[in-house]
């Protein structure tokens, strides 16, 4: 181990510097994200459906777009992650998958009964037009789950259908510094955003004034509820015992800040999700 990762052992949460109370062997229940998830707006360009379920021992997700022939998704490997280091459920999920030449990427929490879920679609570099949704969807019963199929429309890119996305998507509505709006964070306490060749570098400071260095992320731009135009970004953090994705948006001046975090088996430690809200200061 470097200096760096020893010194940022456990670098971001104060629950996360200690061992959990729960035993490590302990296996967390995904119940309440699996089954089939009806996204709430009918007309959506996007996603019309997803389906998680259990196979072998782990979660795998379904794509049914709104657009296209549900085929064309193949099951995505997907992760589950606790709210909290003493929990027993799963209340976030991540997968990705790679569609007609482009990656996907979701990630999604459960929030009042609904599952949040946001979807990254990234093209190959130079390719642009990388595109951002954040969508809501109800649990139903197999009945009532989209019935999927060939609807008749062929596109060459059925996810995001009808969207004509910028290739590069300004970031100035993100760049400067943000502060966590929860004075007593145990998280993360600082970022500070900057414009970097094609995409946005992210430098961030946790709880105790940690650094954790900065990471280049890429930009994405946001097609869903009159917000095409918008934009959001997404960053990765390796610190060698641990990684963390960073999902970052803007929504009424405030910056919302996803983090998912896995750990390396000897760690022991489930992964994690957490949720910041952060502003100019």
């Amino acid at each position: 181990m470097t200096e760096r990762q020893a010194r940022t052992l456990g670098y971001s949460r104060l629950d996360e510097r200690h061992q959990p109370e729960r035993s490590a062997a302990m296996t967390a229940d995904p119940t309440d994200l699996m089954g089939n998830w009806i996204n709430a707006d009918h007309e959506t360009c996007c996603l019309r459906g997803v389906r998680v379920e259990r196979q072998s021992g782990a979660l795998s997700v379904n794509l049914d777009p709104a657009f296209g022939n549900p085929d064309q998704f193949p099951a995505c490997a997907s992760v589950g992650y606790l709210e909290g280091s003493n929990a027993s459920a799963f209340t976030a999920m991540t997968a990705d998958g790679t569609i007609n030449g482009y990656d996907v990427r979701l990630e999604g929490n459960l929030n009042a009964g609904l599952l949040v879920l946001c979807c990254y679609k990234t093209w190959p570099d130079e390719k642009g037009g990388n595109c951002f949704s954040r969508e809501y969807f109800a649990k139903a019963d197999d009945a009532a789950a989209p019935a999927g199929g060939d609807t008749g429309i062929t596109a060459e890119d059925p996810l995001f259908h009808g969207i004509d996305a910028p290739k590069g998507p300004a970031p100035d509505a993100i760049v400067g510094h943000w502060r966590n709006a929860e004075r007593g964070s145990q998280g993360l306490n600082d970022l500070v955003i900057s414009a970097s060749d094609g995409g946005v570098t992210v430098a961030a400071a946790a709880h105790g004034d940690i650094d954790w260095g900065d990471s280049v992320g890429k930009l994405y731009t946001d097609v869903v509820y009159g917000a095409i135009g918008g934009v959001a970004a997404h960053a990765r953090f390796d610190f060698g015992f641990a990684e963390c994705r960073m999902q970052i948006r803007l929504v009424g001046g405030a910056l919302i800040v996803a983090s998912y975090t896995q750990f390396e088996p000897e760690q022991q430690r489930q992964p994690s999700f957490v949720r910041e809200f952060f502003y100019r200061p």
